[in-house]
């Protein structure tokens, strides 16, 4: 069965945190490929950009309509791309909040000599 491969580079450098790779890689990209049967290709990029909310045109400032110029297939990259990195704020975000509330507990316990 032929595949057809979605490749999606992600910048995921944020702030001061890096991604690290095997020598020889790409240090600053992240590829993403999902694997689907060609054939299923326009099913899969038109479920999930619909899932997403894909407009189909846009407003332009002066009230007309037009195409979206952005394709679907750059929408989907685009919010693929957003799921990751805000999943990845998310895990990070709770395990900063988890060694703060462990550090906290620490010192708590150390300092008031409370039983």
């Amino acid at each position: 069965m032929k595949t057809l491969k979605f490749a999606l580079v992600a910048l995921l450098v944020a702030s001061a945190s890096f991604v690290s790779f095997r020598a020889g890689e790409a240090q600053t990209a992240l590829q993403i490929c999902v694997d689907a049967p060609s054939a299923q290709r326009a099913r899969i990029v038109t479920g999930y950009t619909n899932a997403h909310s894909y407009p189909a045109t846009v407003t332009q400032p002066d009230g007309t309509t037009i195409p979206n110029p952005e394709t679907r297939a750059a929408f989907f990259k685009r919010k693929l791309a957003e799921t990751v990195r805000e999943t990845v704020k998310s895990y990070e975000a709770g395990q900063a909040a988890e060694d703060a509330r462990r550090a906290a507990a620490q010192k708590v316990d150390a300092e008031t000599g409370i039983q």
